[in-house]
């Protein structure tokens, strides 16, 4: 009797497991990296760089550490200091052969990226930088150590 008790749990926790369920495979993949870096930023290289809101135009590279590539898909977010968030999709790919050099791995000579944007309505204030790439279901976040300020 004791151990028909004892294969009840064994019993309930396989079939909770599943076989071959697909549910693992939607669980989406969100990584941090910092192998990113943004070169201008409306034609600026400084750390902390005033704007008027209108125009934004930016220029670097990031690629995902994780698995040496780089995504496809690439946005900037830009975060105010009230943590609210302003995501600006559509950045192309470039071509960064020194990246590739620098690192020795030819899958990430398209690691650079251009973003041009309307940031019009933006409200005035300070703004940390973020770039998110995604592919498939899994996203790499990597934080840029640059500032926004909006006049």
């Amino acid at each position: 009797m004791k151990s028909f008790v004892y294969l009840i749990p064994f019993s309930l926790a396989l079939a909770m497991t599943g076989c071959g369920s697909d549910e693992a495979e939607a669980v989406a993949v969100i990584t941090s990296t910092h192998t990113c870096h943004l070169d201008l930023i409306n034609g600026n290289q400084e750390t902390l760089v005033r704007l008027t809101p209108g125009q934004l135009s930016m220029r670097g590279w990031a690629f995902d550490r994780g698995t040496m590539t780089a995504p496809s898909n690439v946005e900037v977010v830009l975060k105010d200091s009230q943590g609210n968030a302003y995501n600006f999709p559509g950045s192309k790919r470039d071509e960064r052969p020194d990246v590739a050099k620098a690192y020795k791995k030819e899958d990430i000579r398209n690691a650079g990226f251009q973003l041009v944007a309307d940031a019009s309505a933006l409200p005035h204030g300070i703004y940390s930088i973020m770039v998110k790439m995604s592919e498939g279901k899994r996203t790499v976040q990597c934080d840029i150590k640059k500032n926004l300020i909006f006049i």
